[in-house]
């Protein structure tokens, strides 16, 4: 028998070639492969789709809230001189920047949007700027600060020239602070405006109340719809199923015009009551908070179902059973074996009811109508009755705050809930 022998390598260059085959090998494993580059060159569309359809539009909605470019782009010397003077008040030259801007810009339509912010944020500056504009000389004078100061006391004071500069800034937090009707002083800290002079921060409030309300209601219809669902036979099941799409399908405009005409004066519901006896004459049921929330909650209806029955098609109905063997009644075997199973699917569901509802415009525009004011009716009155591109970019940033907070306090507290109810073993029941 014959034995052939393998010449061995000595143990340095072994070594050698360890290192270099496991070199090669990380090599290998760090460089993306083709099918890698091929899957990110085909995401690579859809991320520049969501980056200029999504992301760029809303970071424009935040900017747009906070830029304040109209008086430096009216007056851009005299904002560049009032950045360069510290003094409160400044110096000759800034007075005299004043002077040429207003004498230049005081007969044209474009001064009239220069003075609307000082309008809106504080009245008094506005008036002593009308006035000034309507003294001012046509000819040129030795000192534009004494006469300036001569012509009114008032721009002597320090607080005129920080609310000034506070206004003139490029950008600024007036927006923000008009909307939750919060006053600011002349050294910018905030102050509460008085409950007689608040709106805006009364109809955030209201709106708030309504998608908590809409979404209450949605819950607790939802739920246990859906759970008739998962236990229904297959084909009541997706004749039920169906009819949510429906729901979900059918046209806004189509939703809110059956509405009015079952709650109008003279619609369904009024003639049901006169024909009946009920009433002599026809009551007004709407504009009124009820019946927005009632609406609304018919309109979001699927969105709550449809993510709690998914959740539910999930969790096994013998959980139910089990713990009714235990020997817990039927009520708590549902909320300690069953409802625990199913708390993602309820925070998606009351998620997507409260960010929809909070930022709904065509429902409550026509159903409810002006007596009834939303968010979104107020983002759709400043950007295109009254034209404040600022404060309608403030209100939808309301509402996108509210949206992003509520997503994190979902994924920051449901996520883990999830991952450990997905873990076997993680229900437990106790017995009595």
């Amino acid at each position: 028998m014959t034995t052939e022998l393998i010449p061995r390598e000595e143990p340095g260059r072994e070594l050698d070639t360890l290192r270099r085959r496991l070199s090669q090998a990380a090599h290998a494993l760090s460089r993306p492969s083709r099918l890698t580059l091929l899957s990110y060159a085909l995401c690579a569309p859809l991320v520049l789709l969501l980056g200029a359809c999504f992301l760029l539009p809303l970071l424009y909605v935040l900017h747009t809230g906070l830029h304040n470019p109209v008086v430096g782009s009216a007056w851009p010397e005299f904002v560049r001189a009032l950045q360069a003077d510290h003094a409160n008040p400044p110096g000759e030259v800034v007075f005299r920047t004043l002077a040429r801007e207003l004498q230049q810009q005081r007969t044209d339509e474009a001064y009239k949007r220069t003075l609307k912010p000082f309008s809106q944020q504080e009245p008094e500056l506005w008036r002593l700027l009308q006035h000034i504009a309507d003294t001012l000389p046509p000819e040129s004078f030795a000192s534009a600060k004494a006469w300036f100061i001569g012509a009114d006391p008032a721009w002597a004071e320090a607080d005129t020239w920080k609310m000034i500069r506070r206004i003139a800034a490029p950008y600024t937090t007036h927006n923000v602070v008009n909307a939750l009707d919060v006053g600011l002083t002349p050294e910018g800290t905030l102050r509460v405006k008085p409950v007689e002079r608040r709106s805006y921060s009364l109809v955030i409030r209201d709106t708030v109340i309504t998608g908590l309300w809409v979404t209450l209601i949605a819950l607790l219809i939802g739920y246990p719809l859906a759970y008739r669902i998962v236990t229904m036979p297959r084909t009541p099941a997706r004749v039920v199923l169906n009819v949510m799409l429906v729901l979900l399908w059918t046209a806004v405009l189509v939703k809110a015009y059956a509405w009015i005409a079952l709650l109008d004066r003279n619609g369904v519901v009024n003639g049901f009551l006169l024909a009946i006896g009920v009433s002599e004459q026809p009551l007004a049921l709407r504009p009124s908070r009820l019946v927005l929330i009632v609406t609304m909650t018919y309109a979001l209806l699927p969105f709550m179902v449809l993510p709690v029955y998914q959740n539910m098609r999930r969790v096994s109905i013998d959980q139910l059973r089990a713990a009714v063997s235990l020997g817990a009644s039927p009520p708590r075997a549902v909320f300690t074996a069953y409802v625990p199973a199913t708390t993602p699917g309820i925070a998606a569901g009351c998620l997507l009811v409260f960010a929809l509802s909070i930022g709904y415009y065509t429902l409550p525009a026509l159903v409810a109508g002006p007596a009834e004011t939303t968010i979104s009716m107020l983002m759709v009155e400043f950007a295109l009755t009254i034209a404040n591109n600022g404060m309608a970019a403030t209100m939808a940033s309301i509402v996108l705050v509210f949206s992003a907070g509520l997503y994190l306090l979902y994924a920051r507290v449901f996520a883990p809930i999830r991952g450990e109810i997905a873990r076997p073993g993680a229900l437990r029941v106790e017995s009595k």
